[in-house]
């Protein structure tokens, strides 16, 4: 069983933050594709088409027969052959986090690896095996006992490839909406220690105020992503307790380009949706990424809530479309500069969702409700990536399989 963690309240102002060293960034083609993988919480190996071989760590050809290599889903049964404990190394990272466990496992379907160990595994243990990324976004196998148990994800090594968020404190750019209000809920279940909860317009109350701003765990702030101002101050004044950052502003309005909508909605959607993240980024990950490496209080987490037709279009919906793209464009700029800093970069892909704003789409939809149980599930298992919905699941495997085809198939 792991030991229940003791979150501190407070950072001693007096000690400065560790630097967060992260793995090194050198890494073949063959893996970085397993890492896209990885970011979708999906467990795949090399097989060979020719003689069938299962192939691990990525290669370019097949060991065997040097025939082609493709990515296929597998069982993530394994057992613990042998371990180790590092308790010395010059790797920069792994000397901020040593004792580091690793070991050597046979993977049901063949291969040998070595993997990093939970806390609660042992030698001759069946194990359950995770394709995961680290801070610097490389993919590596973690050994999970097969077992849930209590505590689990509070384990050290395990907690370095996840942004869980209990004992977390967090902020919710937009808590005048549904999906801001009903995620501070699940925040909530799910032990985070505060949450932030974002408002544009301290002036005008929103739907559900009442009963949310009553909550112990939830201080309703003064943010607006239209303002620079306004984000600034928040981030000077919040900056340096936020742990885990998700961005639920969006601005949604039915049109299209020529024959409907108006310039102005196409405006309004730049500036909140694209504008506004990176208002958001420039003002708080400077001050997250400066405590990624901290021991006692680490920020861990940016995540970023989207719609799906950031990778299509809509002709029903232009300016969603369009600001999705551009927003999708930033978040991967932002991970890949992150990388560096070791602050992990989350994105959530959502379909159309039941509210008044996307009346003219048929079902399915997905309700708020669900993406907030997503998002906390992507945090608790590391996933970079996150699809809610049959819609937005759809759309994604069409476009991994043939972008220029799917993107044809959203024309009336």
């Amino acid at each position: 069983m792991t030991k229940q963690k003791k979150y501190l309240t407070k950072k001693n102002p007096l000690v400065k933050s560790k630097i967060n060293h992260v793995s090194s960034h050198l890494r073949s083609r063959a893996t970085k594709a397993l890492a896209c993988h990885a970011a979708k919480g999906d467990f795949v190996l090399q097989e060979c088409s020719e003689c069938q071989y299962i192939s691990y760590p990525p290669r370019d050809r097949c060991p065997k027969c040097w025939g082609v290599l493709t990515w296929k889903h597998q069982k993530r049964h394994a057992t613990l052959l042998a371990e180790t404990t590092i308790h010395s190394t010059t790797d920069l990272y792994f000397r901020e986090h040593v004792p580091w466990r690793i070991g050597t496992i046979l993977l049901d379907v063949g291969p040998t690896a070595f993997a990093h160990l939970h806390s609660n595994v042992q030698v001759g243990d069946k194990l359950k095996i995770h394709v995961m990324l680290d801070r610097s976004g490389n993919p590596a196998l973690f050994a999970m006992p097969r077992k849930v148990t209590v505590n689990m994800e509070e384990d050290y090594q395990y907690s370095q490839f996840t942004a869980s968020p209990k004992g977390k404190r967090i902020l919710i750019s937009d808590g005048r909406t549904e999906i801001g209000q009903k995620l501070t809920y699940e925040l909530i279940k799910a032990g985070a220690e505060i949450v932030y909860l974002g408002n544009a317009d301290s002036n005008l109350r929103f739907k559900g105020q009442d009963s949310i701003s009553k909550h112990k765990n939830v201080k309703i702030i003064p943010l607006n992503l239209l303002s620079t101002k306004s984000v600034k101050k928040c981030s000077q004044q919040y900056g340096g307790k936020v742990d885990i950052l998700i961005n639920t502003a969006s601005y949604v309005r039915s049109g299209s380009i020529a024959f409907s909508g108006k310039i102005t909605e196409m405006q309004n959607a730049i500036d909140l949706n694209v504008n506004g993240l990176t208002r958001l980024a420039k003002a708080f990950c400077p001050a997250m990424s400066a405590r990624s490496g901290d021991e006692e209080r680490p920020a861990i987490a940016f995540l970023d809530i989207l719609s799906i037709f950031s990778l299509t279009s809509h002709p029903d919906y232009a300016s969603l479309a369009a600001s999705s793209a551009a927003r999708l464009s930033i978040i991967n700029s932002l991970r890949s500069e992150m990388s560096l800093s070791g602050l992990k970069v989350f994105s959530t892909l959502i379909g159309p969702i039941e509210d008044e704003w996307h009346q003219d789409i048929p079902p399915p939809k997905v309700t708020a409700e669900q993406i907030a149980k997503s998002v906390i599930t992507s945090l608790k298992n590391g996933q970079e990536l996150t699809l809610v919905g049959n819609v937005a699941k759809d759309i994604f495997e069409k476009w991994s399989a043939n972008p220029l085809l799917t993107m044809r198939e959203t024309i009336k």
